[in-house]
């Protein structure tokens, strides 16, 4: 019975592959019954990249390679029209093969695959890659099983097997253009590891991420270290951050790498929530050693922002009468988008709009009020409120036809006002102080005379229109 691979990457059609392929596997994490296959067809050019990659505890063969190595001279890899190239780059396999006889196997025949004739297989490099086996055996088998086989060529980089026994390989007959370089560690590797946030605060509303480091102090810095590790906390993963790989690769002389988290904006206005990760020795039951112990700490915490409505900003008011006011503010966008606006007057709510305006009524002359607005979401969620806008309505009694305006009495030093005398044949006679922030409009029909006493500072704002009251 034949047993499907955690990757296979099976190029034996080439009549439907036009030009060199390129396949890249970054950071991938196999597990399970069976670990990597590749199968590629003499006709079939490029690489097939594995960059990063953890392939820990499988029961049958680790790496199962299947592909046509180049015939004639050792040109460099990949520039050969002729055949495709597998690549390992600072990859790390662990406890492969427990039912198995070897961790990598380099075949030229393959059962039930279509190739029955690959005279001439592999093609494949190693770089920076480890391979931890307890088992004395030979970490690489090359079969082939076909009497005319031309051997199996082209197996290049370095490997470094960390075991009791001393690394072995096993190339069965006719190997050439062999140059792959095995590093055998017998004695154990003394690897401490240790996790720290170091980016602590994520944002969703920002799109800031969280960052973990994950770092190691070891006695063999010049191979790469593979660190699992366990995400916990509030937040859910693929609903509130990136999805995460569950392990690292500190490269070789590295002492730490990074795990980067994403918030998602979820469409969700949410409290605080957290992302913890947990360094773990064994993500499930080896059959050997943990390859690393635990540090302090062992545990970090990255904190995603609550996501909040914007506040609504810049209140201002145009259009005051004795009983009205238009209001307006700049819009609010949050990550579903805003849908109305609830008004405030004095703290107590007034009405919704949907627009970034309103025209607010009933108010009574001469009154002093605070007004503010809040957003609101299509979830019913409402932001914080906006900064207090505070005014003064128009002055009670009839529409006079000449308005003095004198110090101290008539002196303004904060808030919205408006004086108004008749439309058509009013006049303004003003001798009176304007300060601080106020923001002071006077309105005539006939004229507005500023006489010797009238004041205005830098900072507030003064306006004379043509008009008033009736």
């Amino acid at each position: 019975m034949y047993s499907a691979s955690g990757i296979e990457v099976a190029l034996h059609q080439p009549a439907a592959i036009v030009g060199p392929i390129s396949i890249t596997f970054e950071n991938c994490y196999v597990t399970g019954l069976r670990g990597i296959s590749v199968i590629a067809h003499k006709d079939v050019t490029g690489v097939v990249n594995f960059n990063q990659c953890l392939v820990e505890n499988i029961s049958e063969v680790g790496l199962d390679l299947h592909n046509s190595a180049y015939a004639g001279t050792n040109l460099p890899i990949g520039s050969n029209p002729n055949f495709a190239f597998v690549r390992f780059k600072q990859c790390v396999f662990k406890n492969l093969a427990n039912d198995y006889d070897t961790p990598i196997l380099l075949t030229g025949t393959k059962h039930n695959s279509p190739i029955k004739d690959i005279l001439e297989y592999g093609g494949v490099e190693f770089i920076d890659c480890v391979l931890e086996d307890s088992k004395n055996r030979e970490f690489m088998v090359a079969l082939n099983g076909l009497p005319n086989s031309l051997g199996v060529a082209n197996i290049k980089g370095n490997i470094t097997v960390v075991s009791p026994f001393v690394a072995r390989r096993d190339l069965d007959i006719n190997p050439h253009d062999i140059t792959l370089t095995t590093t055998s560690i017998t004695t154990p590797v003394n690897v401490i590891t240790t996790i720290n946030a170091s980016v602590a605060n994520a944002s969703e509303i920002n799109q800031t991420a969280g960052v973990f480091t994950i770092s190691r102090s070891t006695n063999q810095p010049t191979i790469p270290t593979a660190i699992n590790y366990q995400l916990t906390g509030t937040a859910t993963q693929m609903q509130d951050y990136s999805l995460s790989n569950g392990f690292v690769i500190i490269p070789p002389n590295q002492n730490s790498t990074t795990a980067t988290y994403l918030p998602l904006q979820d469409k969700e206005v949410e409290p605080s929530e957290t992302i913890i990760a947990n360094l773990i020795t064994n993500p499930r039951p080896l059959t050997v050693p943990a390859s690393y112990s635990l540090g302090s700490p062992a545990s970090a915490t990255i904190v995603i922002d609550a996501a909040v409505l914007p506040v609504p900003l810049a209140l201002r008011a145009s259009g005051i009468t004795q009983s009205s006011v238009n209001l307006e503010w700049d819009a609010s966008i949050d990550n579903i988008a805003v849908t109305a606006y609830e008004v405030f007057k004095n703290g107590i709510s007034i009405g919704m709009s949907t627009t970034n305006s309103m025209i607010v009524s009933a108010l009574s002359c001469n009154s002093i009020n605070t007004f503010t607005v809040k957003a609101r979401d299509g979830l019913g969620n409402a932001s914080a409120a906006s900064v207090g806008l505070t005014l003064v309505t128009a002055a009670c009694g009839p529409c006079v036809t000449l308005l003095p305006l004198a110090s101290p009495a008539d002196d303004y030093s904060s808030g919205t006002v408006i004086k108004q005398a008749n439309a058509s044949t009013g006049k303004i006679i003003a001798t009176n102080k304007i300060t601080n922030t106020a923001n002071v409009t006077y309105q005539a029909g006939k004229s507005i005379v500023l006489d010797p006493g009238f004041k205005v500072d830098a900072g507030t704002v003064f306006k004379v229109q043509l008009g008033g009251c009736n």
